[in-house]
């Protein structure tokens, strides 16, 4: 049966994603102010500034955060790094589990 993370195992993860993501649309805002583009150019330009800056941004941090955990910390909105419930480690307990549990029964 597959764990289902607690909230607070969860939090660390959403602090560490929407901060990125404020920091990178604040920048793009920023970047855009007094450019002079309609419709569907402004969009277009907004969507990929905002993406390459979010981007930009968690790669940096996370980079400081390698050197210097409590400024990644701060540029991140939290120092816990996530734990990654689920997927191939989920697999790999399950299987374990089913063969003790088989050994167990023989």
């Amino acid at each position: 049966m597959e764990q289902t993370p607690s909230l607070r195992e969860i939090i660390p993860s959403l602090i560490r994603t929407y901060t990125p993501t404020a920091v990178g649309a604040f920048l793009a805002w920023l970047a855009t102010l007094g450019v002079q583009i309609d419709g569907a150019g402004a969009t277009a330009l907004q969507g990929g500034l905002t993406a390459l800056f979010i981007a930009a941004y968690y790669t940096l941090a996370r980079v400081i955060e390698q050197r210097k955990p409590k400024a990644g910390a701060v540029l991140l909105g939290s120092s816990k790094q996530p734990v990654n419930i689920g997927g191939d480690n989920v697999v790999q307990l399950t299987a374990a589990k089913n063969a003790i549990e088989r050994n167990e029964a023989a």
